[in-house]
């Protein structure tokens, strides 16, 4: 899948979802939505930065998250949303400590066939805000 647009600043230090369903037909799709996430734990080990989330949308429980970002000659960005709906996968190769936008590689239940990006954006310490944007 080519890369999709890339936006603004990605906060390495704190960047810090799999089901069935119906492929999406030609201009069906998610809507956009965006998440706050609160890391509840980050491992590193060698070149890599693990971390887990949990996922409030509108104030509620909407599922978990696990990213792990490989630090190399770019950053490469992997990871997996899961939702009460289906599954988000992403896996994309970032443009520098001020990129904070990746690819949607696949999706799964409501995502199934999904393309777009999420952005990620720290909002504390231990908070990111994720913002899913469809085509």
């Amino acid at each position: 899948m080519k890369r999709t647009r890339r936006t603004a600043a990605l906060a390495i230090t704190a960047v810090a979802a799999i089901g069935g369903g119906q492929a999406l037909a030609a201009g069906e799709g998610p809507e956009d939505f965006k998440t706050i996430a609160k890391i509840v734990h980050t491992t590193t080990k060698g070149d890599s930065a693990i971390f887990k989330e949990k996922l409030k949308v509108g104030g509620k429980k909407a599922g978990k998250a696990r990213i792990k970002l490989t630090f190399g000659d770019r950053v490469t960005l992997a990871g997996t949303w899961r939702f009460k709906d289906g599954t988000i996968k992403v896996k994309d190769k970032l443009n520098g400590k001020n990129d904070k936008t990746a690819a949607i590689s696949r999706g799964t239940g409501a995502y199934k066939g999904a393309e777009g990006t999420v952005t990620i954006e720290q909002v504390s310490e231990k908070r990111n805000r994720e913002t899913f944007d469809f085509k």
